[in-house]
Formats: C-alpha cells, sequence, structure tokens
C-alpha cells in the first residue's frame, strides 16, 4: 500500500510538472539540459546543424534510408555516438558511430521538440509494480507550444510532416517521381499512380483498373515529363508574376482591397460585441424573472415562458458568435497564408529546374482531369494547388503586359 501510494504521489507530481511545460526525459538530439535549470533545454548548435540538414533533405525529396546514407557518407557522428563524444553517458554504445539508422531519422523528422514544442505523458507504466512502459495516445498527450527555442520553423515542418504522409515508395522495377503523393484525380479523388509502359513513366488513377468490370474510374493519364514541363512553366509564371505584381496579388487573394476587407471584419467583430452584450443582459433579466418566480411575483406558468424564451434567444446568438468568430479567425488566417507564400517566394529569383524542394516549398497537391478531344485535339486540365492558398488565378503574358503598361501611366500622371 505504501509503495503503491508513493507510486501515485511521483504521477501526480511529473503530472503537474508536465502540465507547466517542464521537461521529464532527457533532451532530444539537437538539445542540452540548461545547467542552471534542468527542466529546461537549451539549443546544441553544433548538433542542430545535422537537424537542419536532415529537414532540408527531407525537402529535397530524400526517403530516410537516403538521408542516413548521405549522413553515413560524410561520416556524421550518430547521436549516441556524439553524446559519448561529448562526455554524456547513453545507455548504449554504438560500435558504429557513423551508421545512422532510418528509424532514428523518422524519428527526428516527426518530433515537435524542433519546434519548440514540449510533448509531456508519451508513455505511461502498466502499474506500479511495472517497470515496463507503454506508449499512450497522442490525444491523452500533454503539448506545450514555446517551451524552449525551436531549431526548425513551423512552416518546414508542417510541410515536412505533409512529405512524410506522402511517401515516395518506388515502383517494382525501382522508379521513384518527385510528383509521386502529389496527384491527384479529379473525379474520383484517389491519388494517381507511377507506372511504366514503352519506355516512358506516366501516371494513372489508382482506381482505374483496364480488366475491372466496375469501371470505378478512368485512365486520367498523363506523361511524368510531360506534367514536369508543365509545372516548371507554370512556376516560372507564377514567380514571375509575384515578383512584378505582389501587391496586385495580395489584393486578389484577400478579397478586393485590404480597405473593404477590414471594413467588412470590423463590422462583424462589432456583431459579436454586440451579440455578447445582449447574452450578459440576457443573464440578469433571467436572474430577475427567478427571484420575481420565488417571492411569488411571477407566476410558474409566465416563468417558464420567459426563461425558455430568453434560454432560447440566448442559444441562437451563441451560434451566432460562434460563426461569426470562424469567419473573423478564417480572414485573419488567409492573410497570414499569403503572407506565408510571399516569404517562400522571396528565396527564390528564378527557377530554372523543377527540383523536389522547389515543388515542395510551392506546391500542395495537383489535381489531373481526364483528356478531353474536341475538334480532332486532345486536351487535359491541370489544376496546381499552391502552398497555403490553393488555386491561383494567374494573368497570362498579355494580361501582364497590359497591367504593366497601367502601372506606368497611373505612375506618370502621378508624377507630372
Amino acid at each position: 500500500m505504501v509503495s503503491k501510494s508513493t507510486s501515485k504521489k511521483v504521477k501526480e507530481v511529473k503530472k503537474a510538472k508536465g502540465l507547466a511545460g517542464e521537461h521529464l526525459g532527457a533532451p532530444p538530439y539537437g538539445y542540452l539540459q540548461n545547467p542552471d535549470d534542468k527542466t529546461r533545454w537549451l539549443v546544441d548548435e553544433e548538433a542542430a546543424v545535422t537537424v537542419r540538414r536532415i529537414f532540408s533533405l527531407c525537402m529535397q525529396g530524400k526517403g530516410v534510408s537516403a538521408i542516413a546514407t548521405a549522413l553515413w557518407e560524410d561520416k556524421v557522428l550518430t547521436p549516441s555516438a556524439y553524446k559519448v563524444s561529448k562526455g554524456i553517458g547513453v545507455a548504449k554504445k554504438s560500435e558504429y558511430p557513423y551508421n545512422w539508422e532510418p528509424a532514428t531519422i523518422a524519428s527526428i523528422l516527426e518530433n515537435v521538440a524542433y519546434i519548440g514544442v514540449t510533448e509531456s505523458f508519451k508513455s505511461t507504466r502498466l502499474g506500479f509494480k511495472s517497470r515496463k512502459r507503454i506508449p499512450t495516445a497522442k490525444d491523452r498527450r500533454t503539448y506545450i507550444e514555446d517551451a524552449h527555442t525551436p531549431i526548425i520553423n513551423r512552416d518546414m515542418w508542417e510541410k515536412v510532416q505533409v512529405i512524410r504522409e506522402n511517401k515516395r515508395r518506388p515502383t517494382k522495377s525501382g522508379m521513384t517521381s518527385i510528383f509521386s503523393g502529389l496527384l491527384y484525380c479529379a473525379d474520383c479523388g484517389a491519388k494517381l499512380s507511377l507506372a511504366t509502359a514503352n519506355g516512358y513513366a506516366h501516371f494513372r488513377c489508382s482506381m482505374y483498373k483496364r480488366t475491372s468490370r466496375a469501371k470505378e474510374c478512368t485512365q486520367h493519364y498523363i506523361r511524368e515529363d510531360a506534367l514536369k514541363q508543365l509545372v516548371l512553366k507554370q512556376l516560372q509564371h507564377f514567380l514571375s508574376y509575384l515578383q512584378q505584381f505582389e501587391r496586385v496579388f495580395i489584393r486578389q487573394q484577400i478579397d478586393a482591397t485590404l480597405a473593404e476587407r477590414r471594413y467588412e471584419l470590423s463590422a462583424k467583430q462589432k456583431q459579436i460585441e454586440k451579440d455578447e452584450k445582449r447574452i450578459k443582459e440576457l443573464d440578469r433579466l433571467f436572474r430577475k424573472i427567478y427571484e420575481d418566480n420565488v417571492n411569488g411575483k411571477l407566476n410558474d406558468e409566465r416563468f417558464y415562458k420567459l426563461s425558455d424564451g430568453y434560454e432560447a434567444e440566448q442559444e441562437q446568438l451563441k451560434q451566432e458568435i460562434e460563426a461569426l468568430t470562424a469567419e473573423v479567425s478564417e480572414a485573419d488566417t488567409e492573410a497570414t497564408n499569403v503572407a506565408k507564400l510571399i516569404a517562400v517566394t522571396k528565396k527564390y529569383t528564378r527557377i530554372d529546374e523543377l527540383t523536389p524542394e522547389t515543388l515542395n516549398a510551392f506546391v500542395d497537391k495537383i489535381v489531373v482531369h481526364e483528356r478531353e478531344k474536341k475538334d480532332g485535339k486532345r486536351t487535359q486540365q491541370i489544376d496546381i494547388y499552391y502552398s497555403y492558398v490553393g488555386i491561383v488565378d494567374i494573368p497570362t503574358d498579355e494580361e501582364m503586359q497590359e497591367m504593366e503598361r497601367e502601372y506606368m501611366q497611373r505612375t506618370k500622371r502621378q508624377t507630372a
């Protein structure tokens, strides 16, 4: 009983520390314990360089095995070997200091600690008599934001998680593609799978089966080389548009003009405040009729009728507040997302080649429509969903030239 009671007390103390954002275990690779406060972490700059490199290689389309091989070839010490070299004790010393395991790379890429988030209560014991620990469900864990200095920015971390979800597995012939996991069928929503035929790599809807009687979907065939040329051209055109007409793009994405958008949001915010004020007023009225009912000034029938009416109005107001708050929040997110995409484009002056890193930085997904034949010509619609903002209506070269002429004329009139 004493052991059970002590175990319970220890659990409560650890729970309180975890909820307060204190680190309950040893820091992961890339961090060190703060010598002045062992519950806090400091960035280990030497190891952090390798962590950043791992995330960068993933953004370039490298899988965990390829990343492990690259680190092994460059003789980068594994986390356990690195700790030994720094005089930090480890449970098991590795005989091969450069032999990175793919599982180690995967755990680093999925660790929220690298964006400054503390994840507590990741495992638990079966009982106070057991030494075996079992992982807890993610919804039962505690996440504390801004608990320590991040090594990786959140945008890159989230992009890497998407890449990890859409792992580029080789085909039976050993082929891979930078588009694997990004292509979707416009009709059934399934992913497009990579295949080869007549020496050409191509994609087709994974629900399409030539021998199937059900005919769940059509082929949606598109060659990889043609898709690569098309996407490269679109990205070049998109980057040129943003570099020349950044303000126009922002205005288009955030609806008409920023001033109009702010006016709409301001009106919605005022309505939220008005609804909240009315809810408080209804609370006061409800208390008053309750007191009148208790004191005999208001009969039960009248009391219930009024109270039901007040409660119904309150519920309606709460739903309206929730909807308006969601709209305001969505508008704020929309503006933030546009800013994030602009920040991505600032890193590029031009795009000469379509690389996995460029593709992952700019594109969330690509939707492929079935080919159509009209007047003896075959056409195929491809929808590119850009990061953070989705589909963008990019002006043609002629429209951009016209926009440039209008801008020059407007500038001349202003300076005259």
